[in-house]
């Protein structure tokens, strides 16, 4: 039987000022939160970019608890948002979908919004 690892990378596009996020193989919901706040932290202005979470190429889901503590994290950021800024996941995952209206309470100041394409994504992030 062969098993993936999982792997998340992250990459700074300045030109449009986005995040980009791509997690491939069976997501570990702390490690994925872990490593998210780690690159956050890594920056010195996180606040100033939108958010493009590609989880196309991953299998399973960031549970309540990890997206808590990802909000708790985020929320002295927010305080320094002076333009609106918007979070993309990219998923065919229903229960990603599903689960947006939870987020999008956890995060007030940047809607999430859940696309099939990346094309899709980045459109609503650049518009």
């Amino acid at each position: 039987m062969l098993f993936q690892d999982f792997s998340v990378f992250f990459a700074l596009d300045e030109a449009h000022d986005v995040i980009r996020v791509e997690a491939n193989g069976p997501i570990r919901s702390a490690d994925f939160i872990d490593r998210s706040i780690a690159f956050y932290t890594s920056l010195d202005e996180p606040w100033r970019y939108h958010r493009l979470n590609d989880m196309s190429h991953s299998t399973g889901f960031v549970n309540l608890e990890d997206l808590s503590r990802m909000a708790a994290f985020w929320a002295p950021l927010a305080l320094r948002i002076t333009r609106p800024r918007k979070v993309a996941v990219v998923s065919t995952s229903r229960l990603v979908a599903a689960r947006i209206p939870t987020v999008n309470q956890l995060y007030v100041s940047q809607p999430h919004r859940v696309f099939e394409t990346i094309e899709t994504a980045e459109a609503w992030l650049y518009e």
